[in-house]
């Protein structure tokens, strides 16, 4: 009778080492568990836009006294899907037909981003979210297509200037787009950020091999301005449902010869 006491009594301290095992895992699980993060870029339309090859969608999160992307997708394919940087770890993946996957920590805060080259960042989407373990959630960020302006530069004798180099700034006084003019003198500047108003400059001296012509003109602004202060803005707005991007064409101007 003893013995079968003593058994009795191993065997329960067996079963509730068993029982505190399960426990210890589950708390370990719940440490690493993650939710699925999917991410659609929208046009305003709403369709799903085809990203080009340099699209990049990030998740952001809150380290030190800034922010550092932990997350990205592109359009390109990466043959290694997991690298790291000096900040930890991150996962890349690919952009398809517009669409990312993430699998992010269970309730981390994180902020998600979209941008393209032929794009602007989207204001909205640097948004707090987060997602629950084993959950899926959706975020749909919906990205307008920036504004161009574009036109033709010519000398006051009505020749057109090639290779010089043409700079719109917003209306903070920052470069958002530069090209240079082609052979017959036009140039376009694309994906600018819109409602903003721009200065477009032209400055025939500091592109390298550009015509010899060019050095013999002065540097100046849309509608002939010699300045800045004296070049006139122009406004490009925001693309919506029933509006495209403000595309200004005829944004043509004449650089004044050099004085010798």
């Amino acid at each position: 009778m003893k013995n079968r006491v003593i058994a009795i009594v191993i065997a329960s301290v067996v079963a509730l080492g068993l029982g505190v095992a399960p426990a210890a895992a589950s708390t370990s699980k719940s440490s690493t568990a993650t939710g699925t993060v999917v991410v659609q870029l929208l046009t305003p339309a709403g369709n799903k836009f085809l990203p080009t090859d340099d699209t990049q969608i990030s998740l952001w999160k809150k380290q030190g006294g800034g922010y550092g992307a932990f997350a990205f997708a592109s359009a390109e394919k990466h043959s290694k899907a997991d690298s790291t940087t000096a900040g930890g770890g991150h996962r890349v993946v690919s952009i398809v037909n517009g669409r990312a996957v993430f699998k992010v920590p269970a309730g981390l805060a994180f902020y998600p981003k979209a941008w393209s080259s032929e794009l602007y960042l989207h204001a909205n989407a640097f948004t707090k979210r987060t997602v629950a373990a084993g959950k899926t959630l959706t975020i749909n960020i919906v990205i307008p297509r920036g504004g161009s302006i574009s036109g033709k530069l010519m000398n006051t004798s009505g020749r057109a200037l090639a290779g010089v180099k043409v700079v719109a700034y917003d209306s903070k006084g920052r470069v958002q787009d530069t090209t240079k003019t082609d052979g017959a003198g036009h140039y376009l500047l694309a994906a600018l950020p819109t409602d903003n108003k721009y200065r477009v400059q032209f400055n025939p001296r500091v592109v390298a091999h550009s015509p010899k012509f060019n050095s013999g003109y002065v540097t100046g602004f849309y509608k002939n301005a010699p300045y800045w202060a004296k070049a006139k803005v122009i406004a490009v707005h925001q693309q919506s449902a029933k509006r495209s991007a403000s595309v200004i064409q005829g944004a043509n101007s004449m650089l004044a010869a050099r004085p010798k």
